[in-house]
């Protein structure tokens, strides 16, 4: 029985894939970025109570790992906060939850 059938046998998570250059590096959901956002997205940008990456892009028209890119970076450009603001509007009201001046402090050149 090879390695990592014993693992799963032995009901010891087995590790796969590549583990990460710098393990000490935060989470792309530990960000400020990521904070503020989930108190502002709707419901459909988010899945168990952090930004779907997925629906993010999807939502916004930009690549995942652009969106990751954010996150981790804690940084936008101005085309991120263009569609993150038009992403953005209430339900109810349709008026949007987001403003050039919210994302300010995230905006790089």
């Amino acid at each position: 029985m090879d390695k990592t059938n014993r693992l799963m046998a032995s009901g010891t998570q087995a590790a796969f894939g590549r583990p990460p250059k710098n393990p000490d590096k935060p989470k792309y959901y530990e960000s400020d970025l990521h904070a503020f956002l989930v108190e502002k997205l709707p419901e459909a940008c988010k899945l168990d109570g952090r930004i779907d990456v997925n629906r993010l892009s999807d939502a916004t028209g930009n690549h995942r790992y652009t969106v990751y890119r954010w996150l981790e970076k804690n940084r936008l450009s101005v085309k991120a906060v263009k569609s993150l603001i038009e992403i953005s509007g209430d339900p109810d009201t349709g008026e949007p939850r987001l403003t050039e001046d919210m994302l300010t402090p995230f905006l790089f050149d």
